[in-house]
């Protein structure tokens, strides 16, 4: 008995042991995973490494693709393009470099390196063939670099290629475009970017930084919601008030993220790529961002209004609007606007033409955080929203104007003098998905602020800029999540009828969700 007993016994001691030391050889995150897209976080536990390896898989239809890629960044002054090449398959890149320029974008912002980050563009382009014409298209995703977990980690992207922007192949045997500094021998086929060699002709097409518009230096108010008083409820609205909450790591949301807004020129909608900053849950249950205002009406009722930031512990209270107003709460942020182009370069021997073929424009968001690892609240006010003065004021100008955004009405309630409704209301009523709810005024906030400094704006680019919006996204469709991301309620001095309305943006293509969707913008009127 004593020999089978210790025979049992051995390999059930030695069985935990080589979990533990199986475990210790490689430690593997999913930071982001749908059908057609993932993000892995890889170590080797006993390999001591400061580099970040990028490992890019492309495939379609289950097959891998022949593509070239350039990646784009933002910086503490700007962005850059980090890496441009190609490749069959795979692309194994070293962006080390790049994920310092996230920690130093991260200290600037007092948010922790350790759950946070900021996303990289990968721009891919290959050839693809729809009913026997052949386009250069490409697709564009957006790579999260969390640099407490990317240090000395490989980050594995596996995506499958969905062209968001295409161009067709023509076969020409003239030349056009600028001549660029002749070669004093043929070209031979490169290794920078996509292209293709027929006889002495050799074609390229990618995607390259161009310049950043504007980077903040110094962080600018982001309104995450915005109520308009008109004439009409100035003199009946007795109160309106705005609550936003966000709990991390509970009812199975564990990150939020800040989308990117794009624009190609010559495509008719906005695109949503991916994240630009995300934050991850660091305990259990861990809330990030409680602010609170209640807006009186002094007009109809001398009360003081106030705030509080219940993360951060600041009360603030201050002389409400008098009638008519714009009532905004949001946080304090970091804003990049940046443009990038499509490149085609043909070589004929040793004569080489460029042309720009398409731009377009991005813009990133990152928020000011304070003690903790919590974001902080602010709030503004504009008393005279007809002066044509303000920020607020500027942001509601720029969506009443613009193409592709609509005014939408939540119903007819009353009479009565109480109305609230949750952000979870306005997703639903906008068919809005969760990898891109709600819109938040990133664009419209550049374009005031290019105008305020005395930027001469091209007419194109201030027609896109209201459209490039951030939006909030988490990992799950949570009621509970977005039910407290924004809660508007309205008192009235008399019974009313309240037939309240907000803002969308039409058609806005989401890379995560794979189609096209309405999202909304949490900018209320009660409409009395």
């Amino acid at each position: 008995m004593k020999r089978i007993y210790s025979s049992i016994l051995i390999p059930l001691i030695l069985a935990p042991l080589f979990i533990v030391f199986n475990n210790a050889l490689t430690y593997t995150e999913t930071v982001y995973s749908d059908p057609d897209y993932s993000v892995v976080y890889v170590r080797q536990g006993f390999e001591a490494s400061n580099l970040t390896i990028l490992s890019i898989q492309v495939t379609s239809d289950g097959k891998p693709l022949e593509f070239g890629y350039t990646l784009i960044g933002i910086t503490v002054g700007g962005a850059t393009e980090v890496k441009r090449g190609k490749g069959y398959g795979r692309v194994v890149v070293d962006v080390s470099s790049y994920v310092g320029e996230v920690e130093r974008i991260l200290e600037r912002s007092h948010a922790n390196p350790q759950n946070s980050g900021v996303g990289l563009l990968a721009f891919i382009v290959t050839m693809t063939e729809e009913n026997g014409e052949k386009y250069i298209s490409t697709d564009i995703i957006s790579i999260p670099v969390i640099p407490g977990k990317a240090v000395g980690a490989t980050i594995e992207v596996n995506t499958v290629f969905k062209p968001v922007h295409r161009v067709k192949y023509h076969v020409e045997n003239s030349t056009t475009g600028t001549p660029i500094e002749p070669l004093t021998t043929s070209p031979p086929p490169r290794f920078d970017e996509y292209c293709i060699v027929t006889g002495n002709k050799e074609e390229c097409w990618y995607w390259q930084f161009d310049s950043t518009i504007y980077a903040s230096q110094q962080p600018e108010f982001v309104p995450l919601s915005i109520i308009k008083l008109d004439p009409y409820d100035g003199f009946r609205v007795k109160y309106a008030q705005i609550h936003h909450l966000i709990k991390l790591g509970t009812s199975s949301v564990t990150k939020m993220g800040l989308g990117i807004g794009m624009k190609i020129q010559s495509a008719t909608t906005a695109y949503a790529p991916g994240v630009g900053f995300i934050i991850q849950s660091s305990s259990s249950i861990e809330t990030i961002y409680s602010y609170s205002c209640i807006f009186y009406n002094v007009k109809v009722q001398n009360t003081s209004s106030h705030c509080y930031d219940e993360l951060n512990n600041k009360y603030t209270e201050f002389l409400g609007p008098y009638g008519e107003a714009l009532l905004a709460t949001g946080f304090n942020g970091y804003i990049w606007l940046v443009k990038y182009k499509k490149i085609h370069e043909v070589c004929w021997g040793a004569s080489c033409y460029k042309e720009v073929i398409d731009e377009g424009y991005a813009v990133f968001l990152v928020p000011q955080f304070g003690s903790g690892n919590k974001i902080e609240g602010k709030y503004m006010l504009d008393d005279d929203p007809y002066n044509n003065d303000g920020l607020l004021e500027a942001i509601f100008d720029y969506f009443v104007n613009s193409s592709n955004i609509t005014r939408d009405y939540l119903g007819w309630y009353g009479p009565q003098k109480y109305w609230y409704t949750t952000a979870y209301t306005i997703k639903v009523d906008s068919s809005s998905t969760r990898f891109a709810f709600p819109a938040i005024p990133v664009g419209a906030i550049a374009l005031y602020i290019l105008t305020e400094i005395g930027v001469s704006i091209p007419p194109a680019l201030a027609v896109v800029l209201p459209l490039l919006v951030v939006s909030i996204s988490i990992d799950v469709e949570n009621a509970e999540f977005y039910g407290y991301l924004a809660t508007f309620t309205f008192e009235t001095n008399q019974s009313v009828y309240f037939n309240p309305y907000y803002y969308k943006i039409q058609t806005y293509f989401v890379k995560d969700a794979s189609s096209y969707y309405a999202i909304p913008a949490l900018f209320m009127d009660p409409h009395v």
